[in-house]
């Protein structure tokens, strides 16, 4: 499975790479499609980035200020130094250059 991780302001931009993605027929992981009435969504997202084996942050002016892609983040960056989880970083509208440091790790 794999993990789409974004800020909520540029939902529309990660609608757009679910829609082309979904298109090759890659299962994926999206917060509107998998929440249920009363369902403990923190609990939700840590299960589905455990269970996932690839991951796509999308890093925009935003992202800094997304408290829960900021902790998506950190369970993100532990699979993947522990070789568990291959990521794609998408820069949406960033100079990775310019982006805070201290979020990239």
């Amino acid at each position: 499975m794999l993990f789409l991780c974004f800020s909520g302001k540029v939902r529309e931009v990660a609608t757009s790479i679910l829609y082309h993605l979904e298109n090759f027929g890659l299962k994926i992981w999206y917060d509107n499609q998998e929440y249920l009435f009363g369902e403990n969504k923190n609990l939700k997202r840590i299960e589905a980035i455990s269970s996932s084996n690839y991951a796509i942050i999308v890093f925009s002016k935003h992202f800094p200020s997304s408290i829960e892609a900021i902790e998506e983040l950190e369970i993100i960056k532990n699979k993947y130094q522990d070789n568990e989880l291959h990521v794609f970083p998408v820069f949406y509208c960033q100079d990775r250059k310019k982006f805070p440091q201290n979020i990239l790790g």
